[in-house]
């Protein structure tokens, strides 16, 4: 087939308008805030066990994806919004092992 006939096809062009929707849905949430994932339990090999949803960030705020590290194994995270930019990129020793947070400007980034 020539590159024109495919160009043209029905089911090829649903796909690039499918592809231009999520695209500008994606650029236009983050007028009002970035999505983030939402999720107060996630083990290794299990995935979000307390699953809450999503999360729309605030002017200033992050998407944030907070892992405690135990004996060098990823025990479990936690993922949300962050309340400032204080709480982004920080490592701290605690009692039980280490906890590390990274945070990220794109919508759902924090999975």
């Amino acid at each position: 087939m020539s590159k024109e006939l495919v160009s043209r096809h029905p089911i090829w062009d649903s796909k690039k308008m499918l592809c231009r929707r999520i695209y500008t849905n994606i650029q236009l949430s983050d007028v009002g805030g970035i999505l983030c994932r939402l999720c107060n339990l996630s083990m290794p090999f299990h995935g979000c066990l307390l699953d809450f949803g999503t999360c729309r960030t605030k002017p200033g705020q992050y998407c944030m994806k907070q892992t405690h590290i135990r004996g060098g194994i990823q025990w479990y995270s936690i993922s949300g919004c962050t309340e400032t930019q204080d709480d982004c990129f920080k490592k701290s020793k605690i009692s039980s092992g280490m906890r590390a947070t990274y945070c990220c400007q794109r919508p759902l980034c924090n999975f």
